[in-house]
């Protein structure tokens, strides 16, 4: 009995020291506004989910030695300052298929909930180095860029195109946070890169970007290392998709630690600021009495020193003409902020208008083009109803009789009309390079193109090789799309296969006209 009991202890004790295992990670401190310096760091539990709700008596910041003072803590999500995330994805062939499908399902939710402030720009590397579109809060616009990913490249420039995705990050000058978000497979196959997994860590650490890393690899793991090494050694987080349904359960973990970056705000009395480095200290407490102990190396402004004294009046009244300061530099960066906003939505919206207009350019002019085809048709059929044979009046150019009465007969002879039904079909050309050619149709068919063994040849770069082929079948003739690039239309409609009736209009290309029955 005393046996079990002491496995159950000892089972209890092992369970609470799982629950207590914690992690903490330094990102960055920002020094400009000596002696008010910000830290940011990020606090993960044993399955890597952010430890929330720390306050300000869980953390404990020195600086050589000199401890902070009017210390503040804040998240990304609690404070509402915003986020610049580059999301730089992997285009190579390794993503093809079932990784890269998954990456874009997983990733749509990632976008809907970026909050106002939030901005992403989203750049893919293969060969080299792509932006696909920058810092915006159009969820729109990157839903569709990220739609049209597609795997392109025979290589991986995995170090080229985070150094490039790092370098627009830091060319950024909002006042915001900063953030890469990086997914491949963690091998670099480039070679001609010049660019290695140090100048990538080099590059984050010294401007305090953190590196979230997702790697996907269908055959070599051994390569998600290098990922793993630039997420941790920068204050971010890598995540193993080792399958393709993992991409979701990790985007929503990113979207959970980014938001839950802590946020320090503190001063440093007693400290000089002479361009050198200094030593920063950062005791982080958790719930089980778990302590975190954080040591960096931090580089201050050149400032004068600067003493606590509640009896000197003049050091008071010059950190109240500091922190004066700092508050006008703050206005003028939301100020300038806003405009940058007020700017950028205003080039989004005239892009929007000039691609609406375009748009109703194109279809103004394919109704001008419908129309004078169904006047034509509609003159054709009073014509027809008078029992007269004239010469057609048009706005096209005149033809001469001899090009205008050119008839191709597909076929030889006129076969005899089956009983009910047509045996043959004039096709008229009234738009396009050849128009006012007719061809008649007989039942052995005709294939349309441009290539010159086609039974009907048109020579407009607008129509396919084989564009379309006609066929006669039960009494009846059948048109059908050879798997043409711009399509066949029938009536304004795109078809695949379609019966030919009397006076139906057709287009291939920019060739147009219509067909009869005989």
């Amino acid at each position: 009995m005393k046996q079990r009991i002491l496995i159950i202890i000892l089972l209890l004790f092992a369970v609470s020291n799982i629950l207590a295992q914690s992690e903490a990670r330094y990102i960055k401190s920002e020094t400009e506004g000596f002696p008010l310096m910000i830290s940011s760091v990020q606090v993960l539990d044993s399955s890597r989910e952010p430890i929330k709700d720390l306050k300000e008596d869980n953390f404990s910041i020195t600086l050589d030695g000199e401890s902070a003072e009017s210390l503040k803590v804040s998240s990304y999500e609690e404070s509402g300052q915003g986020v610049q995330i580059m999301l730089c994805v992997d285009s190579s062939g390794s993503m093809s298929g079932a990784p890269i499908n998954a990456f874009k399902k997983a990733v749509m939710p990632f976008v809907d909930k970026l909050r106002t402030v939030d901005r992403l720009a989203i750049s893919s590397f293969g060969d080299d180095y792509q932006l696909l579109t920058d810092f915006s809060n159009e969820k729109n616009l990157l839903k569709r860029t990220l739609e049209n990913i597609r795997p392109r490249s025979n290589y991986t420039a995995l170090y080229y195109g985070a150094y490039k995705a790092l370098q627009h990050l830091i060319a950024n000058d909002e006042h915001a946070g900063k953030i890469l978000i990086l997914v491949s497979d963690g091998k670099d196959e480039n070679p001609a890169s010049s660019y290695e997994e140090n100048d990538v860590i080099t590059l984050a650490k010294e401007n305090g970007i953190p590196v979230f890393a997702i790697g996907y690899s269908r055959v070599q793991e051994i390569f998600l290392q290098s990922l793993e090494r630039m997420a941790e050694k920068t204050g971010g987080d890598f995540f193993h998709a080792s399958k393709t349904e993992d991409f979701d359960d990790y985007f929503e973990k990113v979207n959970r630690q980014i938001m839950n970056i802590y946020l320090l705000s503190y001063t440093i009395y007693g400290v000089k600021g002479d361009g050198d480095s200094h030593n920063l200290g950062i005791r982080i407490s958790t719930d089980y009495d778990t302590v975190h102990q954080l040591t960096e190396s931090v580089t201050l402004p050149i400032v004068d020193q600067v003493m606590k004294s509640e009896k000197d009046d003049a050091s008071l009244w010059w950190i109240i003409a500091a922190i004066a300061a700092i508050l006008v530099i703050i206005v003028v960066i939301v100020i300038i902020s806003k405009k940058k906003k007020a700017k950028r939505k205003a080039e989004e919206a005239k892009r929007l208008r000039e691609f609406e207009a375009e748009k109703e350019r194109e279809l103004a002019a394919e109704r001008r083009k419908a129309e004078e085809l169904q006047e034509k048709l509609k003159q054709k059929e009073e014509e027809a109803k008078k029992g007269e044979i004239k010469e057609e009046s048009s706005p096209m150019p005149k033809l001469s009789a001899e090009d205008r009465e050119r008839t191709m007969v597909i076929g030889g002879q006129k076969p005899k009309a089956m009983p009910g039904g047509s045996d043959s079909l004039r096709m008229e050309l009234m738009f396009g390079s050849q128009r006012g050619k007719i061809y008649t149709i007989g039942k052995e068919g005709a294939t349309i193109g441009r290539k010159e063994d086609n039974s009907i040849v048109l020579s407009d770069q607008t129509v396919s090789s084989y564009h379309a082929k006609i066929s006669y079948i039960d009494g009846v003739f059948i048109i059908e799309d050879l798997g043409s690039t711009n399509g066949m239309y029938i009536n304004g409609n795109r078809v695949q296969i379609h019966r030919i009736e009397d006076n139906c209009t057709f287009k291939f290309g920019e060739a147009e006209g219509d067909f009869e029955l005989r």
